[in-house]
């Protein structure tokens, strides 16, 4: 069974049809999406699944003839009806009154008609080994319908397939060589146009290779990997890393969060064009095997639906420069269906269509290469604001629990800096102070710009200033009976209110303190003294007693 799917390329799709789906995330994409470019629409500019992402990341093909055929069930065609057509190429057809029980479990029934139950209890096997050829074809059958009907190109029930797949597999070898990648991009490129209707409220289609390209491109509710590498695929497309076992942390935002991330995207938090000839090379044959026709501006066509695949209104995701003037798709393009069209020949329907598509190498878009390292191109846009292209200084959250960890890290960081001016009116050694303030900002710096991976980098870096400010209350003396620390609004009370007295009433805690290495005066003056090993036993002002509390609360 494995050998036979490989062979046609449907090999990996059982390792993708158990990716845990965020639908909240699914929402806000489809809210963007935009019916007359195909394309989703964010403040950088338009992005949009093509077919190099459905070749990368599903492993299916896109080289071959288009999913279409002509009418084969009816009088004077191949089969007078589809119950026919079943029992010649699956040995069964279905039943509107049939009961259906489950493999090991009697008591579990479905009346389904052709369905997924019905599909996997009917010609469930422990073992294929004692099947002859004939039944073990009908099982091969069975599989990919499927899997056509519940991951590749399922409708809104999502339990019933249509019988007009079945019609493709009578040649198992031929169908392996069709385009199954292009019939699955041009179909949710359609449940995507109907789902951004008001008055829709599913979806349909391969959606989880919606989620795995916004994984992959967006940095929008993307999870921890727990290898982020590409490494050890076993020879499966790019989309298996991002399988259960292989994920460390799921952002579990809502709706309204996704919303509000995406209306601030900014370049830095978007991957343009994430496979690079490095991640080619450690993919199968199969996740880049025709990739000539990656950029081919034709018409994708699913039997009895087409769609437009606009490589030029995307020229970023392929490494080039956008230009501004797109050539409009056919202008007497509609958008149909089979709806009320059961006797329609979808191959006449089409015909134009069809051969755009079998001349696809002839519509292949040029790339205009970057000029320098600059990303301020041109691009088409529905926004009039002006897209951000500038790195982002601050940390975009992935989830809720980030949302609250990582800005009391950034407010640690700022205040600990204003604590850091203060201190420098203490007594503590001026080296010292230098010492803290260089390696503090090396570990939070990073931080506050955008640069921290997950949480646990983040613990890191708390623990790393947390030692040092040990070091530096290590170094000096404290006198604790002088400064009231239980909380940090009560010291910062104390020190405007000495302030109201002067710059010598807000230093006479500290000269009042006792002193165990010197007996000198302290000095009447704002002018610093030069500092001494001494210093190592002398206290020091309320503004390093309240950094350190900061320090222990975060």
């Amino acid at each position: 069974m494995i050998y036979i799917l490989r062979n046609i390329g449907l090999d990996n799709i059982r390792h993708l049809q158990f990716i845990r789906l965020d639908h909240n995330l699914i929402t806000a994409l489809v809210e963007r999406w935009c019916p007359l470019t195909n394309t989703f629409h964010f403040t950088i500019g338009e992005m949009t699944i093509t077919l190099q992402d459905v070749q990368v990341i599903l492993g299916l093909r896109i080289d071959g003839p288009a999913i279409v055929g002509p009418n084969v069930v009816g009088v004077g065609r191949r089969w007078e009806s589809w119950p026919d057509c079943c029992d010649e190429l699956l040995s069964t057809h279905p039943g509107r009154d049939t009961v259906y029980h489950a493999p090991g479990d009697e008591e579990d029934t479905t009346t389904f008609r052709m369905g997924s139950a019905q599909l996997r209890w009917t010609f469930y096997k422990n073992s294929y080994d004692q099947l002859a050829p004939s039944p073990f074809l009908q099982h091969v059958r069975a599989y990919i319908l499927f899997m056509i009907g519940c991951f590749l190109i399922p409708d809104t029930s999502r339990s019933h397939v249509l019988l007009q797949w079945l019609s493709l597999l009578l040649d198992v070898d031929m169908f392996g060589r069709m385009s199954i990648g292009s019939a699955v991009l041009a179909h949710l490129y359609r449940e995507l146009c109907n789902s951004s209707r008001p008055t829709r409220t599913y979806i349909a289609g391969c959606v989880a290779l919606l989620q795995v390209w916004s994984w992959e491109r967006l940095y929008v509710g993307r999870p921890t990997l727990r290898v982020p590498h590409i490494y050890d695929l076993g020879g499966r497309p790019l989309g298996c890393r991002w399988a259960e076992d292989r994920i460390r942390e799921l952002p579990t935002g809502n709706t309204m969060t996704y919303r509000v991330d995406l209306d601030g995207l900014r370049l830095s938090q978007v991957s343009m064009a994430p496979y690079t000839e490095d991640v080619l090379g450690a993919l199968p044959r199969q996740c880049h095997e025709g990739r000539d026709i990656w950029r081919a501006r034709v018409p994708l066509i699913s039997w009895k639906r087409a769609e437009w695949h606009l490589p030029d209104r995307i020229m970023r995701q392929f490494r080039g420069v956008q230009l501004t003037d797109i050539q409009a798709k056919d202008q007497n393009f509609r958008r149909i269906d089979g709806q009320g069209r059961a006797d329609l020949d979808w191959t006449v329907q089409y015909r134009e269509y069809l051969q755009l598509w079998d001349e696809r190498r002839a519509y292949i878009v040029s790339i205009t290469p970057p000029e320098g390292t600059g990303n301020r191109e041109s691009w088409a846009s529905i926004y009039l604001l002006q897209p951000q292209t500038n790195p982002p200084e601050t940390f975009f959250p992935r989830s809720p629990g980030e949302r609250i960890v990582v800005p009391v890290i950034i407010k640690y960081y700022y205040k600990s800096l204003n604590y850091i001016n203060n201190i420098c009116l203490s007594r503590v050694p001026y080296i010292l102070q230098a010492d803290y303030y260089i390696r503090s900002s090396a570990i939070v710096e990073p931080l506050a710009r955008g640069h921290g991976e997950n949480a646990s980098s983040l613990q890191l870096a708390v623990d790393q200033v947390a030692e040092l400010s040990s070091r530096v209350q290590r170094s000096v003396y404290i006198d604790y009976t002088t400064f009231d620390t239980t909380t940090e609004e009560r010291s910062q009370t104390k020190e405007r209110g000495a302030s109201s007295h002067g710059v010598h009433g807000a230093r006479r805690s500290t000269s009042d303190a006792p002193s165990r290495s010197s007996g000198r005066p302290h000095r009447q003056s704002t002018e610093r003294e030069t500092p001494d090993i001494s210093y190592k036993e002398r206290p020091i002002s309320s503004a390093i007693i309240s950094w350190c509390e900061l320090v222990r609360n975060a």
